[in-house]
């Protein structure tokens, strides 16, 4: 977990944030203007990134988010819990790589990545939402088809 926040650091320039999937959305505008602002190193680094952490990462939440379905009895419950947490995967995945594509042919001008950056990104976020939700709520009205256990 320590090399996560020294991974993210080099990616901030001046007062503008060039992480982009740290934000919950953004433009396709906003990738190529994080990418002209990185230059060619930064690009680099930012491709590296985009292949090695932020791909390890999406298996450590998706580790934890599963560790939540064990709470649950239903098998029903389970499938939908699941079905959210591949969502999220997926579309995290798709994020990951166009954004990848997207910087390693930046000079082709392959926007079409970047709108898909652009929609895989909330759609990440909105299925992590959801997600949170199901559990919370389900716990909260379904209480008989949850077992909260801590070990």
């Amino acid at each position: 977990m320590v090399i996560l926040p020294n991974d993210l650091k080099q990616f901030y320039t001046g007062d503008r944030q060039g992480i982009l999937d740290t934000r919950f959305m953004y433009l396709p505008q906003d990738v190529h203007d994080v990418a002209m602002t990185y230059q060619q190193d930064g690009r680099d680094a930012y491709i590296v990134s985009k292949l090695s952490v932020d791909l390890v990462w999406p298996i450590i939440y998706g580790l934890f988010l599963i560790s939540w379905l064990r709470l649950i009895k239903k098998p029903v419950y389970v499938q939908t819990g699941t079905l959210f947490i591949g969502s999220v995967l997926f579309f995290d995945l798709i994020e990951n790589v166009s954004l990848a594509l997207y910087f390693v042919w930046f000079e082709s001008q392959v926007f079409v990545l970047a709108v898909v950056a652009s929609i895989a990104t909330p759609m990440k976020w909105l299925f992590i939402i959801v997600f949170l939700i199901f559990v919370v709520s389900g716990y909260i009205f379904h209480r008989k088809h949850f077992e909260l256990t801590l070990f």
